[in-house]
């Protein structure tokens, strides 16, 4: 399988054009020669829970050699915190799908020629893993940079850059669409400029599988047009539509030529990256520029914010995914819904994570992280220390050898924990009315830990079932119509961050021997801290009414509710009580059965199975066929027609 790192130089040199020179492709058709279906992969875009692989220690090792191994050692490898936790950030993003590592790899193979052409390779072991390795390159500084830069550009310029590419051969660009539903990444192969002002490009699209699908582009309204979840579509009505800031390009050679961002030789970059997945979009970074949340995304300069997930064509978002790039060392997070966030700046990798939303806000820095708020879980790994702190309010200073925790209990007494290379993974509990709990643990897991209520589908739920996305193939013929217009909210946004001054304060120390405890820890007493602040939490609520028509028995539903009371003492022993109430419902479900009798279309309701290897089906045990319904203007599955 292809190794990302190991590719020829002729596919790594990157080419300097200028997108704003002028340039006239009227009538032109542009093309790399890439066929969808021999050079795209013949299984559909997945998630995670598809598939029993992760992204490993086998993964780091072959992206960036022995760097991300404690003491350098690849055979076998054992992972640096830091290392980890990047890890776990990649791990985290698969839920909803490769469509980057798929569109990478398939562009990859197709540069360099390789046998057997991708569509003819089963989704195996193998397969899998080069995928999630191109898809994790994304996360890398230099891929950032690019994209982002071509965030800014015009819609003009982007689409006159990937010609200028497929004109000489000398890049081969990812295409990233993203529109008030979500983003998404495809392959563009061939560009036909019908005039200079309607153009179309043609791409692969890892959601339908050997399928020619387009974007219209129209610059006389600035805009253009893809249909992310249509079965036919020149006829979707849920088609996505954008227009500048609304589409970028990542180049292939920006994440070949890429450094490793948590080897200890890591280039300085004076930014942050945020992989930030919510139950909401009320979550909102502050940067020195200002505030931003896509709750109301009013762009502001230096943070560029993409979604990495998307919705149905009602706009309903679940569990939005966003890619945040901003050009600040300190940000500054407000989380007031269940929320995962992963922080990677210069000096380590930050995780943040929250079951029910924080009130408080938390600020992370290279040399800080500080947070106020007992329900945000703060992990901090930087090389191979690492911290994890539960409820509590944390300030965790980062130096190059050591991590210093500061927790405070309820009356402002600060105990003090420092991680060193004698103990260089610690968990940290509690502090409210007394020392918190302090042990030596392990925090070099791929697995990240997210909240259930998080947990994603292993598809986009506004996708037709698989068998619609393969078998059935609609060709796109070329046409020269305008892009009808759209509002469009552009996706460039940027974010500032509030300055807290604490009057500093006179400290006794007292060392305190604690025998249950891995690390060392002082017992500082200190002036309560006296700081004041305010924040403002803004929740929304939505009611979705559903109304569902069947003809099972009612379902009985159980409800467990588990109470767990923990008491410390110092030294630390817990006693641990807890009590388990079932309750069990039963729930009435009313049933409505509506029959309709037609004699223009042959399809009816019924038990249907799809198998994709060989590719067939059945209906309620005998054959079947797909239809065409010209009143509901898409395809269904149903028995043999007359």
């Amino acid at each position: 399988m292809i190794i990302l790192r190991r590719l020829t130089a002729a596919l790594v040199v990157a080419v300097a054009i200028s997108a704003c020179s002028a340039v006239d492709f009227s009538g032109q058709v542009l093309s790399s020669g890439l066929n969808p279906q021999a050079n795209g992969f013949a299984f559909p875009n997945f998630g995670s829970s598809a598939s029993p692989e992760v992204f490993d220690e086998a993964d780091i090792v072959e992206m960036f050699g022995a760097s991300g191994c404690l003491d350098g050692i690849a055979d076998p490898c054992v992972l640096t915190a830091e290392a980890a936790a990047w890890a776990r950030m990649v791990n985290e993003s698969r839920t909803s799908g490769h469509c980057e590592g798929l569109v990478v790899q398939a562009a990859t193979r197709f540069s360099q020629g390789l046998t057997p052409l991708t569509g003819e390779l089963a989704n195996d072991s193998d397969v899998t893993n080069a995928v999630i390795r191109a898809f994790a390159t994304q996360f890398l500084p230099e891929a950032q940079r690019e994209t982002a830069k071509w965030a800014g550009r015009s819609l003009r310029d982007v689409v006159n850059e990937l010609a200028k590419s497929l004109e000489s051969g000398d890049e081969s660009y990812s295409l990233g669409l993203y529109s008030e539903s979500g983003g998404h990444a495809v392959l563009p192969y061939e560009v036909q400029f019908f005039n200079n002002d309607l153009v179309q490009i043609r791409v692969y699209d890892s959601n339908w599988p050997g399928q020619v699908r387009v974007v219209d582009v129209d610059f006389r309204v600035g805009q253009w047009r893809f249909s992310f979840a249509g079965v036919d579509p020149a006829n979707d009505p849920c088609a996505w539509t954008g227009g500048d800031g609304d589409m970028d390009l990542t180049p292939l050679s920006a994440r070949l030529d890429a450094t490793c961002p948590f080897c200890a030789d890591k280039a300085r970059t004076k930014s942050s990256m945020l992989l930030i997945r919510s139950t909401t979009r009320n979550w909102a970074i502050t940067t020195s520029k200002g505030t931003y949340s896509p709750s109301d995304p009013t762009p502001l300069a230096g943070v560029v914010v993409r979604p990495l997930r998307a919705a149905d064509c009602s706009n309903v978002v679940v569990n939005p995914e966003y890619l945040v790039s901003a050009e600040s060392e300190e940000v500054e997070i407000s989380l007031p819904d269940p929320a995962s966030v992963f922080v990677v700046n210069d000096t380590s990798v930050v995780e943040l994570v929250t079951d029910t939303g924080a009130e408080e806000t938390v600020t992370v820095s290279p040399r800080k992280v500080a947070s106020k708020d007992k329900k945000l879980k703060v992990t901090v790994t930087s090389g191979d220390l690492a911290v994890e702190v539960k409820e509590s309010t944390p300030t965790i200073e980062i130096a190059e050898e050591t991590l210093q925790v500061i927790v405070p209990d309820e009356q402002g007494v600060e105990t003090v924990v420092e991680v060193t290379q004698e103990v260089r993974q610690v968990e940290v509990v509690g502090g409210g009315s007394g020392a918190p709990e302090v042990k030596e643990v392990a925090l070099n897991s791929v697995q990240p830990q997210t909240p259930a209520v998080l947990a994603a589908s292993e598809t986009k739920p506004e996708l037709p079932p698989v068998p619609e996305r393969i078998t059935v193939g609609i060709a796109v013929s070329a046409t020269t119509t305008s892009v009808a217009e759209s509002t469009t909210t552009s996706s460039t946004v940027v974010a500032a961050p509030t300055t807290s001054t604490v009057a500093a304060t006179s400290t006794t120390t007292t060392t305190v021997g604690a025998s249950t405890t891995a690390a060392p820890v002082r017992v500082t007493t200190t002036v309560p801290r006296s700081t004041t602040s305010s924040s403002t939490t803004s929740s929304t609520t939505s009611t979705t009414t559903s109304t569902t028509t069947t003809t099972v028995p009612p379902p009985t539903t159980t409800t467990t509710t588990t109470t767990t009371t923990t008491t410390t003492t110092v030294p630390p022993t817990t006693t641990t009580t807890t009590t388990t109430t079932t309750t069990t419902t039963t729930t009435t479900t009313t049933t409505t059965t509506t029959t309709t009798t037609t004699t223009t279309e042959p399809w009816v309701e019924g038990t249907w199975a799809y198998n994709e290897n060989p590719p067939s089906c059945s209906y309620n045990g005998g054959p079947c066929g797909w239809y065409r319904s010209s009143a509901r203007g898409t395809y269904y599955l149903g028995p043999p027609g007359p």
